[in-house]
């Protein structure tokens, strides 16, 4: 019988543990320096957690954090990477502003080598950096 009770006592405290512990939303809105448009699709990384979301049509996101330090990137296609530090004790919304950097572009010249060669039968020479 004491064994029962003892062991019944330490499930209701690991069960308190896990579940009694204070979740916060963490949310915001992901913009364009620039430009101050929504960015759809952004990349929300919680490191310590090594999970994450992604912003929806209108830039925004929301994920569910037991209180903690982490360490959020946010990152999306055509910008560069931020990083913010964030210490949750409470619900908290922000608003992240990505910079967006240059994507290097390439062309491509295409040249025919015989005039007697159909479309179909031309293929890439040479590439250059714009």
């Amino acid at each position: 019988m004491m064994k029962t009770q003892i062991l019944f006592t330490i499930l209701f405290l690991g069960y308190m543990g896990v579940f009694g512990q204070d979740v916060y939303t963490f949310s915001g809105d992901v913009k364009d320096a620039r430009t101050g448009e929504c960015i759809e699709g952004a990349n929300i990384f919680i490191t310590e957690k090594n999970t994450g979301t992604i912003s929806d049509y209108s830039g925004s996101f929301f994920v569910f954090l037991s209180e903690g330090k982490y360490s959020v990137n946010f990152s999306a296609d055509g910008y560069a990477t931020e990083t913010v530090s964030l210490n949750l004790s409470a619900d908290k919304n922000v608003e992240v502003l990505l910079n967006p950097v240059q994507v290097k572009k390439r062309k491509t010249e295409v040249r025919n080598k015989k005039k007697d060669l159909l479309p179909s039968e031309i293929t890439a020479d040479k590439e250059k950096d714009l």
